[in-house]
C-alpha cells in the first residue's frame, strides 16, 4: 500500500505524505534485505539475492529520490543529511559496487546527489546548480545513476537556475 500512497502524494504534491509512506517503504525494504541475507540454503541465497538485489536497488533509489525531494521542498536540510547517512549505512550492501566510496564519504557514492538537495533546502540554489552540474560531469556518477537518476539530476539543475531566475546561466547550461 505504500507505493500507491507515495504516488498519490507525488500527484497531489503532498510532501508530508510522500515522506511518511517513503519512510515506511524504506523500512520494508530494509527488512527484506536483512531477511534475504539470513536465508539458510546457499543456493537459495545466491538466487534470491540476485533477483532481489536488482529490484530492491531500483526501489530504494526511486523511493529515496522522491523522499529526499519532498524533504527538500519542505526545507528540511537536517533531515536530508540524516537520510543520506542512514541510506548509505543501511543500503550500502545492496549497492555493493559503490559500497566503499559511500562509507568513506557521504558526498560520493549512490546517494551523493542528496547533498545538492540539502543546498536547495537551504535556499542555496547557486551551490545546488554547481553541485548537480559537477555530478553530471563525473563518470562515476553517470555510470551509477541510470537514466532516471540522470534525468532527476538534470531537473534539479533546471529547478535551481529557475529558482533564482538565472535564465542566462540556464540557457548556457542547456546549450
Amino acid at each position: 500500500i505504500c507505493e500507491p500512497m507515495i504516488n498519490a502524494g507525488l500527484a497531489l504534491q503532498c510532501h508530508d505524505a510522500v515522506v511518511q509512506y517513503s519512510s515506511l517503504r524504506l523500512q520494508e525494504l530494509q527488512n527484506s534485505v536483512v531477511s534475504t541475507s539470513r536465508e539458510k540454503s546457499r543456493v537459495q541465497i545466491a538466487e534470491n539475492q540476485r533477483k532481489t538485489r536488482s529490484k530492491s536497488a531500483g526501489d530504494v533509489m526511486y523511493i529515496v529520490r522522491h523522499m529526499a525531494l519532498s524533504l527538500s521542498k519542505k526545507h528540511e536540510s537536517d533531515a536530508l543529511i540524516g537520510l543520506q547517512k542512514w541510506v548509505n549505512l543501511t543500503f550500502s550492501s545492496l549497492l555493493e559496487e559503490r559500497q566503499q566510496s559511500a562509507k568513506d564519504n557521504p558526498t560520493s557514492g549512490p546517494f551523493s546527489w542528496i547533498t545538492g538537495l540539502v543546498h536547495q533546502a537551504d535556499g542555496e540554489y547557486e551551490k545546488a546548480a554547481a553541485f548537480f552540474t559537477h555530478l553530471l560531469q563525473t563518470e562515476e556518477f553517470l555510470s551509477s545513476m541510470g537514466a532516471d537518476g540522470i534525468q532527476f539530476t538534470i531537473e534539479r539543475v533546471i529547478e535551481s537556475y529557475a529558482a533564482i531566475s538565472d535564465w542566462r546561466s540556464l540557457d548556457s547550461w542547456l546549450v
